[in-house]
Parts: C-alpha cells; structure tokens; sequence
C-alpha cells in the first residue's frame, strides 16, 4: 500500500498541542483521534461548534499526494523534486474520505469557503473543485451525479440556514437521474427533502409514507411549504 504524505506546518502542530494542554481531558481525546484520521473524530470534531479544531482540521484537509517514499526521503529533496514527485504520483484530493471529512467539518464549524464548496457541488458539480481537480487527469472521472448525491448528505449534516435556499430548489425535480447498470438512483426532490428536514425549523408533515408512488403529492406539499417560508431563509 502507498504511504500518503502530509506536510502539516509547525505552526500547525504548536497550536494543535497548545490546544490539547488546554481543553478538557474528553476533547484531548478527540482531539489525538482527529489527529490520526480517524472519521468519525472528525466529524464529532466539526459537530463540536469548537473553532479550535479549526487549524488541525485544515492541515487534514490540504491536496496532498501519495508516494512510495517515507517522509524523511522527502525531507532531503529539493522544492523541484516535490513538485515532480506529486505530478508523477497525483491523485485527487476529493477521493481521500479522510480530506473529505474535515472539509465537511470545517464547513460546520462555519468555515465559509469550505461551506459554498459544498455549495458547487450540490448546485453546479461539473465546476465544483472536486470536479475541476481531473482537469488534465482523464483516468479520474468525476461522476456528477454522485456528486451532487453526497452533497445532499454533507448539507443535512452541516444543518446552515444559508443552504435552505440552494437545496429547495430540487424539490420540484422528481424525475431521478438515469440509471447507470445495476445503479439505480434517488429522485433529487427526494433528497432534498430528507435534507430539509433536519435543517429547517418547522418541516411540513406529510403524513404520507415515503415511497415512490407518494412521491408527487409530498413534493407539492414541501413545494408549497417553502412558498409560505421562503422569506425565513438567506
């Protein structure tokens, strides 16, 4: 398996363990596990609404690329062998579930370029960075619909105001995406529904089980919903 370089800053890891001497003995924990890539520490960390972990989740959340070098190999190199080592081993940040998370959880904490990130995704994915990052690289494709998809999932956990606006826009689209083989994918106004439910302060009950042939009577019921409460929201 290739090892995975991450250059964190000193700066980084000085604020990081400044922190640690400072919170409680329960948020040092996370804190190492964050630390250490673990995920679900990750998101716990961006649900914390602690700005502290802000800098040791930006040194997770960085391109970084992976190489069959140790980091003591790359110590010795010179800028321009970096850069020609990351050119030759590249790959795409967004495939990293770990750079993803902390993204995800800077977002939460409130992190404005991480959140309209996930923004692009969710409302324009063929120029989202995690997209525009293939550009040069065709043995990565970037499937749009998946995209969108997850942005979904990151906004209903992320729970911002500010999102309401961009995901209600997909209530009225209840045709789903073509399928693709034995892919069979959900119908956006779908999963902007689920979303909304965990965001907003007062979801509309439908009363109607979720299933494909409600489908129509609960969009027009959110539909209708966000007619009478759009002016609540950014």
């Amino acid at each position: 398996m290739k090892n995975v370089l991450c250059v964190i800053p000193l700066s980084m890891l000085l604020t990081s363990l400044t922190f640690a001497q400072m919170v409680p003995a329960v948020e040092s924990q996370l804190l190492s596990r964050v630390q250490h890539g673990d995920r679900n520490a990750i998101i716990q960390a961006g649900a914390t609404g602690d700005t502290n972990f802000v800098s040791v989740l930006e040194s997770i959340a960085r391109p970084h690329f992976a190489a069959q070098v140790d980091s003591n190999s790359v110590r010795d190199m010179s800028p321009e062998q970096i850069e020609g080592l990351k050119e030759s081993m590249w790959r795409p940040v967004y495939d990293d579930s770990i750079a993803v998370d902390a993204r995800v959880a800077l977002a939460k904490l409130g992190i404005k370029d991480y959140l309209d990130e996930i923004l692009t995704e969710l409302t324009d994915p063929a120029h989202s960075p995690v997209c525009k990052e293939r550009d040069g690289h065709p043995q990565f494709r970037c499937d749009e619909i998946r995209v969108r998809n997850r942005a979904f999932d990151k906004l209903a956990y992320i729970r911002s105001r500010t999102t309401v606006r961009a995901i209600a826009s997909f209530l009225s689209v209840t045709s789903a995406p073509a399928s693709e083989g034995d892919i069979r994918y959900d119908s956006y106004a779908n999963m902007a529904m689920r979303a909304l439910t965990k965001i907003v302060d007062d979801p509309p009950q439908t009363g109607l089980p979720e299933d494909s042939a409600t489908l129509e009577a609960r969009s027009k019921i959110w539909q209708q919903w966000w007619e009478q409460n759009k002016d609540k929201y950014p």
